[in-house]
């Protein structure tokens, strides 16, 4: 009996993490995790048409499904890549158009993949690569390496230390059977390392270096960011670090999404602003740079803007993700497009103040009259730290709490409402007796009881009140049971369809109600099996 006459394709979703994901699927009686590497012999089982091009579903949607045959539960992508272009035009309809409107289906790459390109297309939101192309070049004599292919004569000794070249060295080279099982072997591997990377959240960090081994997916990579929209599932918060140390950084979803996000919320207190340099220590204020700055001068009834490349971030906001947490290669020297690129953002931010000085130089400085160029505003430049102390002596205004204003303006830019606003107005409590309590960056929002913190290791807040969340939109509708642990998504009823993997969310029934942290988007908790959220705390109704 045929795997799709047992039992067809069934998948359970662990983790997403922008279209990647990592997950079980299940084929008959064979159970795997993925992003996995199938040997050919299963997928023939399968009893998969991949003669049939795709692009003619383009053409001809029914003349398409006629002629192809796909296992239920499957989508088999089998476009060979020619150019970047079309290659990821096909990546959108067959991917991500099915990713955002909840398709459960899994996502094969048919004889597309090699060792090298597995992290790359897991990236790009496939689960299943097969052995055809490790197979092929075996029968070649060509042996597969990490970042490219080479043919065995060109080799002098072997530079693998997998299972099989540590058992036979050169021999590799003499024989296919060996040949192929370090193909298959390697190809594996990088499946596992996918996987892991899926869990810790640096994928994006491991694709960016490893398409420069390629111009062709350095190039498809670049298309596939620029088809970057809010409604995406990637992740708005993360416990990894952000490493921004090539082009392909800037237009990271995670950057794009921060530095608009930032424009919309920003409300300063005051009218003047003081641009100063980022630090390698994050978050900022927690540098030796920014503590030895603010010992001199009383930064007190001023805004502070920090300027990175690719960042610009309000002190408001140091705290969110990515940049409480990232990387980024200091060379002093920016080049026109990060000058241009970084003064555009801060010219977003400073348009509105009526008085800016600047405390930076070099490359800072270009980035800084740049964007008050962009701005139509006259910025100052300070050269000492006694004219920027002079500065802010003469141009403060009325004092405000620095630490609630992290608070306002976190909680604006993660949830779209104003947390202090609302604990003042639903629980009870004066105003006055709402605040912030402990050492930064571990700050506490409190009323009659812990109200939310700031989660710095995630770049967020984590909020104890599920009707905030629910108010913000962010909820949870679940059947009627307590949760413990995970929530899975055959449990859910509804999900917001905001939701993104890694949110806070409210999750509640007629009996309980709760926080956790979401696992998959909310289009997928109501369309796929698998986790949905995992339980922080759980209250009666």
């Amino acid at each position: 009996m045929s795997v799709n006459e047992k039992a067809n394709v069934k998948f359970n979703m662990e983790l997403r993490d922008g279209f990647s994901r990592t997950g079980r699927l299940t084929l008959g009686e064979e159970t795997y995790r993925t992003p996995c590497v199938l040997h050919f012999d299963a997928i023939r089982s399968l009893d998969v048409n991949t003669s049939v091009p795709l692009a003619l579903k383009l053409i001809d949607e029914k003349k398409f499904e006629e002629m192809r045959r796909e296992p239920s539960g499957m989508s088999v992508f089998n476009a060979p890549p020619q150019s970047p272009k079309d290659f990821v035009h096909l990546v959108k309809e067959f991917v991500v158009k099915p990713v955002l409107s909840g398709s459960a289906k899994v996502f094969y790459a048919s004889g597309i993949a090699t060792a090298h390109s597995i992290p790359v297309l897991a990236y790009f939101g496939f689960d299943v690569f097969d052995t055809v192309l490790a197979e092929i070049a075996a029968e070649t004599g060509v042996f597969m390496l990490d970042s490219s292919e080479v043919r065995v004569e060109e080799l002098k000794e072997n530079p693998c230390n997998c299972r099989v070249c540590s058992e036979y060295g050169e021999r590799v080279f003499d024989d296919k059977k060996l040949l192929r099982e370090h193909n298959i072997s390697l190809m594996q591997a990088r499946a596992r390392l996918s996987r892991e990377l899926i869990r810790s959240g640096g994928l994006r960090n491991f694709v960016e270096s490893e398409v420069k081994h390629s111009p062709f997916f350095t190039a498809a990579l670049r298309l596939f960011d620029a088809m970057w929209s809010e409604e995406h599932p990637y992740p708005r918060f993360k416990k990894s670090k952000a490493i921004f140390c090539s082009q392909e950084s800037f237009s990271r979803p995670e950057v794009l999404y921060f530095l608009k996000r930032v424009a919309e919320v920003y409300s300063p207190k005051s009218k003047t602003a003081v641009v100063l340099p980022c630090s390698a220590k994050k978050p900022y204020l927690l540098s030796k740079t920014h503590r030895n700055l603010r010992r001199v001068v009383s930064f007190n009834g001023v805004n502070e803007i920090v300027v990175s490349s690719p960042l610009v971030t309000p002190r408001e906001l140091e705290l969110c993700y990515p940049a409480n947490s990232y990387d980024v290669a200091v060379t002093g020297v920016w080049s026109e497009d990060e000058v241009k690129f970084v003064a555009e953002r801060l010219a977003m931010l400073i348009k509105e103040f009526e008085v800016v000085g600047g405390y930076i130089s070099g490359g800072y400085r270009k980035v800084f009259e740049r964007a008050c160029e962009i701005a139509g505003i006259d910025g100052i430049v300070l050269e000492s730290v006694q004219e920027l102390r002079r500065f802010v002596e003469e141009n403060r205004g009325s004092g405000f709490s620095l630490y609630e204003e992290m608070f306002r303006h976190m909680s604006l830019y993660q949830f779209g409402l104003d947390l202090l606003e609302w604990c003042r107005d639903n629980t009870g409590d004066e105003g006055e007796k709402i605040r912030v309590r402990r050492k930064y960056p571990e700050l506490e929002l409190t009323g009659k009881k812990r109200l939310a913190r700031v989660d710095f290791l995630r770049g967020m807040l984590d909020v104890y009140i599920p009707e905030f969340l629910m108010d913000a939109g962010y909820s949870v509708e679940i059947e009627e049971f307590k949760p413990r642990g995970t929530i899975f998504a055959t449990g859910v009823v509804r999900a917001d369809k905001k939701i993104k993997p890694l949110d806070l969310v409210a999750f509640y029934n007629d009996s309980w109600k709760g926080v956790g942290v979401a696992r998959m988007s909310g289009v997928d908790m109501e369309k796929m099996d698998g986790y949905a959220v995992d339980v922080k705390r759980v209250f009666s109704r």
